[in-house]
């Protein structure tokens, strides 16, 4: 009877992924999907030239990246509420690595001024130049295989990417492709903070693939970026990151 019913609990327990890769096989299949360590290695900076559609409305976009947590949005046309094109706003937000800041969508501002605490974290969950799964040990962030999971109809591998400075990111890697489908926030989102970012339309250039397609869940309306076009190492100053003086 007790044989019976050991055998009985050992059936109806779940099954592991015994097809799961290793996190580091994972890691190690996204950086070869994406260009390789030595191609990563000499990318520094990123120009990305394109359209953000808010509410269906469609901007004119510029991004600049550069390495160490450096980005800069120049979104023309939006307005606070995002309900028309106002082609006289220039809305800026950018992040230095230490400094999350805006200008054109605050109506107690016409400069420059730091970032409400929600905006502010979400443009820091995007600054990172690189995926986490990058050097991760080196950085000190920590992987766990959580296993298969769905989305939009792509079979994907779960990662959870426990930060080094904090926080918990969930990275989910078609399964054909370890090119990311989407990634998501632990804790984040909000009426207007996405939690999740999707990604498509992978596309080769100069030797990354890089997403032109990426779709981002807020619990008010969508935000999408649209990339028309990239320039990869464009000469890009420090000074385009940093708040202007007041």
């Amino acid at each position: 009877m007790q044989a019976t019913l050991m055998l009985l609990l050992m059936l109806s327990a779940p099954t592991p992924f015994s097809d799961a890769p290793s996190v580091e096989e994972a890691a190690n299949n996204y950086l070869k999907a994406v260009g390789g360590a030595q191609k990563q290695a000499s990318i520094s900076t990123l120009k990305l030239t394109g359209m953000y559609v808010y509410n269906g409305i469609e901007h004119p976009m510029v991004i600049h990246r550069k390495r160490d947590d450096k980005v800069r949005f120049d979104i023309q046309g939006l307005n606070r509420f995002g309900t028309q094109f106002s082609p006289e706003i220039k809305v800026v937000r950018a992040y230095n690595g230490k400094e999350a800041w805006g200008m054109g969508e605050s109506r107690q501002s016409k400069g420059a001024y730091a970032l409400p605490a929600e905006a502010a974290a979400t443009l820091k969950n995007e600054a990172p130049f690189e995926c986490p799964l990058v050097d991760y040990k080196k950085k000190g962030h920590k992987l766990l295989m959580v296993g298969s999971a769905d989305v939009d109809g792509a079979d994907t591998w779960h990662l959870e990417v426990t930060l080094a400075g904090g926080g918990k990111q969930h990275w989910y890697l078609n399964k054909k492709t370890w090119l990311p489908a989407k990634m998501a926030v632990e804790g984040a989102g909000g009426r207007f903070a996405p939690g999740s970012w999707i990604f498509d339309e992978w596309r080769k250039v100069d030797g990354i693939m890089i997403a032109h397609f990426v779709f981002m869940e807020e619990g008010i309306f969508s935000r999408e970026y649209f990339i028309e076009k990239v320039e990869v190492n464009p000469t890009v100053q420090d000074s385009v990151f940093n708040k202007p003086a007041s």
